[in-house]
């Protein structure tokens, strides 16, 4: 078993506010280099480059799946190839982690869920939360249809399921000697760079971050007179203590 040293754990509140930062910033993302990432992952996955088309928030990325979905039937007529496409030797990312995971934890005899940043974790949830119920509407509104996006895996190749242990992968990463980490540090690069990939044989999409959050002092979604969540095509999400103000 391997012990922490005094050293590695006065780290340890360092990655934490490290990913607090990342996960909550409203600093646009560098498509560059998203875009090398991307194709490092596709890559190491033994797929083509894919095209990569960026959006300026997620409502128009999920408007865009919607749309190609009613009129192309492009993700159903393909079901079986997204699912496949991201089996490395028939495991997903996600499931090589898990191994990698359960390998660590016997070596630090450190449990993972004793590693969650609740309060950052909350967060996150509650913006990830707000956020569909508004695109949810929106799309009702535009479009007239969104069972498509309520059924959706947005996360094929199993690149979230580092989440919401990012800081603590971060740090065993960086700051212990454990071999056969090279998918994780792959996840951990995307996430710095963006919030999450819709990740398809032939394309993969990301959306750009908020250019502007605000919360109340308990640390949820809230704002008066403007959006509590912003981006740069006009998509807001308005909230008051963590409860979604409907578009009137």
């Amino acid at each position: 078993m391997f012990l922490l040293t005094p050293k590695q754990k006065k780290m340890i509140p360092l990655y934490q506010e490290k990913w607090r930062r990342i996960l909550l910033t409203t600093e646009p993302i560098d498509q560059n280099k998203v875009a090398r990432i991307i194709q490092k992952i596709y890559e190491f996955i033994g797929q083509s480059e894919p095209n990569i088309i960026f959006f300026d928030s997620p409502y128009a990325l999920v408007k865009y799946i919607t749309l190609r979905e009613i009129n192309e039937d492009y993700y159903r007529n393909n079901r079986i190839a997204i699912h496949n496409f991201c089996k490395l030797d028939g495991s997903s990312f996600g499931e090589r982690i898990g191994v990698w995971s359960k390998r660590l934890e016997q070596i630090l005899n450190v449990p993972f869920e004793l590693q969650i940043d609740l309060k950052l974790y909350n967060q996150v949830q509650e913006i990830l939360r707000l956020t569909s119920e508004e695109i949810t509407n929106k799309l009702i509104k535009e479009i007239k249809f969104c069972d498509f996006y309520d059924d959706f895996d947005t996360d094929k190749l199993g690149i979230n399921s580092l989440y919401p242990y990012f800081w603590w992968y971060d740090f065993c990463v960086s700051e212990i000697n454990i071999e056969n980490y090279f998918i994780v540090k792959l996840c951990l690069e995307i996430h710095q760079q963006c919030d999450r990939l819709f990740a398809y044989p032939d394309s993969c999409l990301v959306y750009n971050r908020p250019c502007q959050i605000s919360f109340d002092e308990q640390g949820h979604l809230h704002a008066q007179g403007k959006a509590a969540i912003q981006y740069n095509d006009g998509f807001c999400v308005s909230a008051f203590h963590g409860v979604r103000i409907p578009e009137e």
